[in-house]
């Protein structure tokens, strides 16, 4: 829905995003005698121009008396710039303080969106969160999300490694079915000129190219809407990012799961990546063994040497062909542990 928060015009309070929806939508209305009522690029400041332009639309039409001048919600003026808009441009939107309009996403977006939801795979109790996330972006601001449903809802490990971050397998909430890449199903911009544009792609570059705070705040009133569901971001660094819950570590979280097989030992030493401890179950010293990734593949850091002292024997009673035997443990491990996803639990 076409909204105001405040007028515009000579008793309006003339915030720079009710001014740029004013000037955006008589921008796209097309005087009866040729020209656009505003004929500039919007840029959400009140002056002559905009003055000029909710003038002569109200007097073609017409209007007079107290509202002349200012454009308010309920109005006759309102509800006559509503009717004006040309079918294409019907929904405009803008969210205060940015300077930006775009056009209200479909409905069919919007259950785009829904569909693929359904078709993820989470732990019992995420969908609903990410369900109503979609649905009151969608009432909120016109703006439809699509979850990814596919290494951006439940990630095997080897999904995981498949990325190639600092963040390995086992490491991650998506690999237990608390993690969701939500994206936009990119909106159409109504660029300051009054020409549509596409929104570039679902990390929207189009508009961020555009405007940078703009694109920034289209994240941000995802992330309030979410937070309100339990939905949490991580940082700029990975914007379509949510889980929950908010205040996890990974590696910790990752080594408790392991540790709850009792078979070996595991410690962590946080960084970016983790490097992980073990005493190989000789229940020795904690030696390190390299990071997720490594383990991963079968490729832990071991020697006769650190294998001696896991298991607490003297080096030269591990045979070369030890360490490959402990790798494939290691990995074991992990195996079990994605096996086993469902009993994980977060750990600060």
């Amino acid at each position: 829905m076409t909204t105001l928060t405040d007028g515009v015009g000579r008793k309006g309070a003339n915030l720079s995003h009710d001014v740029t929806l004013v000037q955006a939508m008589l921008q796209a209305i097309v005087r009866p005698s040729g020209p656009r009522y505003y004929d500039a690029n919007y840029d959400g400041i009140y002056g002559p121009i905009t003055a000029a332009a909710i003038e002569a639309f109200q007097t073609d039409r017409g209007i007079s008396g107290a509202e002349f001048g200012t454009v308010n919600m309920g109005t006759t003026t309102w509800k006559q710039l509503l009717q004006a808009l040309p079918p294409d441009l019907q929904g405009m939107r803008i969210m205060m303080g940015t300077s930006i309009v775009y056009l209200a996403a479909s409905q069919a977006l919007l259950s785009k969106g829904q569909a693929r939801l359904a078709s993820a795979k989470f732990r019992s109790g995420f969908a609903p969160r990410v369900g109503n996330l979609i649905r009151d972006m969608y009432q909120r601001h016109g703006i439809a999300l699509f979850p990814d449903e596919k290494k951006g809802a439940y990630r095997t490990f080897k999904d995981q490694w498949d990325l190639h971050s600092d963040v390995g397998p086992g490491e991650s909430l998506h690999n237990y079915g608390l993690g969701v890449d939500v994206y936009f199903n990119p909106p159409t911009l109504v660029a300051r000129n009054g020409i549509l544009m596409s929104a570039g792609g679902i990390d929207l570059l189009d508009l961020k190219a555009m405007n940078l705070s703009t694109w920034n705040a289209f994240w941000d009133a995802r992330d309030r809407i979410a937070q309100g569901h339990g939905l949490y971001p991580i940082g700029p660094g990975d914007r379509p990012h949510l889980q929950h819950p908010s205040n996890v570590s990974g590696g910790r979280s990752f080594i408790a799961h392991l540790n709850s097989r009792g078979k070996i030992k595991w410690d962590v030493r946080s960084g970016r990546p983790n490097v992980y401890k073990t005493d190989l179950g000789g229940g020795g010293m904690l030696i390190e063994v390299g990071t997720a990734a490594q383990i991963w593949q079968g490729q832990a850091n071991l020697t006769t040497h650190t294998i001696g002292q896991a298991l607490g024997i003297p080096a030269n009673r591990v045979g070369p062909g030890d360490i490959n035997k402990f790798r494939q443990a290691l990995h074991d491990e992990f195996r079990w542990a994605e096996s086993n996803w469902l009993r994980w639990q977060p750990k600060p």
